[in-house]
């Protein structure tokens, strides 16, 4: 893996363009960073008090990481509480492991996903951000309307107030807040399946592998999170309510049942209550568009993601990757005051990106879709049977090398 460029130097010459951003995830505190480092005037409203999120991404695949690493956060991330998976494991039909893949690492050994907290991660990014004189944080601020002039989007309303601004930027996750008060609607793919979530403490490095198990329609899954393992149990939709009224220690005992003995211990005494379990719930959209006159969407805002293949977060660092380009092309310009200017941007973005997005997620849905065809245990054992040649074998076809590239780097690859 490349050691990335450090680029945190203060721009001798500030440039134009009041941004603000609405959602201080990894996507948004990561075209912040860009912004700011810049020059521009950059402010980002986050209705959370802290980073604490439950049960949000938290895998960084090659592409995604890299993308920090050119942002110079190397150091940053590896200091704080991670793992790298070693590989991925699947169990099927309570047997032995029916599939194993290769180790997650370059030809030098070095990792190429890495799991963090994502608390973590957007401690790091903020803390990059907050280098620089222009970027703003504000905690604890739910925006709730947008304010117009002239047919334009000019800032939004919070608690506090209004604040104005050139360009807002709608990085506020599948419930954004911008995309319904602009009237965007989704364009929904179906997806049948939701995750309930759990999590146990301080044994994640035992685990060090992303695993699963399958029998018939029950699927466990479960990867280290710095030192806690995250556990995942996929439902069919509207499946939790039943879950739940079959009780606590039914699950339990399904999810010791998919589970390596050494942890059944661990994951009874996590699961006190109903509190300590988290329904996801699964889907695969795209806003009919990403922008209006003055608002442009990004990440789950713009595309909320199935969790297939761990695309999320990954995505949402490319989306804020090409964002800044086109931004800062106007800032440079001095073209935020030009209208006509700024919406050609806007929707160049869209265009750039749309494509790319459309593509990992429809790779996404394959394997819902089968798995609601045939089953979970049927389509994963399919899905074992088409890959396993291609993993014993050097020999890559270039659609299946195209496609783990993909995933992996990006549809293209994107780098700061």
């Amino acid at each position: 893996m490349d050691e990335g460029v450090a680029v945190f130097v203060e721009p001798s010459l500030r440039v134009n363009g009041r941004i603000l951003i609405v959602g201080a995830g990894p996507g948004g505190l990561t075209l912040g960073l860009l912004l700011a480092r810049a020059g521009m005037t950059v402010s980002v409203f986050e209705q959370g008090a802290t980073f604490e999120r439950e049960f949000r991404g938290d895998s960084l695949l090659p592409g995604g990481l890299r993308v920090l690493e050119d942002l110079g956060l190397r150091a940053r991330l590896r200091d704080v509480e991670h793992a790298f998976p070693s590989a991925l494991r699947l169990h099927l039909g309570r047997s032995r492991p029916a599939f194993e893949s290769p180790a997650l690492c370059l030809a030098d050994g070095t990792p190429v996903v890495m799991t963090i907290p994502q608390a973590r991660l957007l401690e790091a990014l903020a803390g990059a951000a907050s280098s620089f004189a222009g970027f703003a944080l504000h905690t604890g601020t739910a925006v709730r309307d947008l304010v117009m002039e002239g047919g334009r989007v000019a800032g939004v309303r919070h608690a506090d107030g209004e604040t104005q601004a050139d360009l807002v930027i709608g990085f506020d996750g599948r419930f954004s807040v911008t995309r319904r008060c602009a009237g965007i609607e989704l364009e929904t793919s179906r997806v049948d399946f939701d995750i309930a979530w759990c999590s146990i403490e301080g044994v994640g490095r035992l685990h060090d592998r992303y695993e699963a198990s399958a029998s018939g329609d029950e699927v466990c899954f479960w990867s280290p999170n710095g030192a806690a393992l995250r556990i995942g149990w996929l439902l069919r939709k509207g499946g939790f309510d039943a879950l739940r009224a079959a009780g606590l220690e039914r699950l339990k005992e399904r999810l010791c049942a998919a589970l390596p003995e050494d942890l059944h211990a661990p994951l009874r005494a996590a699961l006190r209550s109903w509190e300590d379990v988290t329904l996801l719930p699964a889907v695969s959209a795209m806003a009919r568009r990403w922008w209006r006159p003055g608002l442009l969407l990004l990440g789950d805002a713009a595309h909320p993601m199935s969790p297939v293949g761990a695309q999320g977060i990954n995505v949402a660092l490319f989306d804020a990757v090409i964002a800044s380009r086109h931004l800062l092309a106007l800032a440079r310009a001095d073209a935020f005051e030009r209208p006509a200017a700024v919406d050609a941007a806007l929707a160049a973005i869209e265009a750039e990106r749309r494509p790319a997005v459309k593509r990992i997620a429809r790779m996404q849905n394959i394997l819902p879709h089968l798995m609601l065809a045939i089953g979970p245990e049927r389509a994963l054992r399919l899905a074992v049977a088409v890959i396993r040649p291609f993993v014993r074998s050097r020999f890559r076809p270039g659609f299946v090398r195209a496609q783990i590239e993909r995933f992996a780097w990006g549809d293209p690859a994107v780098r700061v």
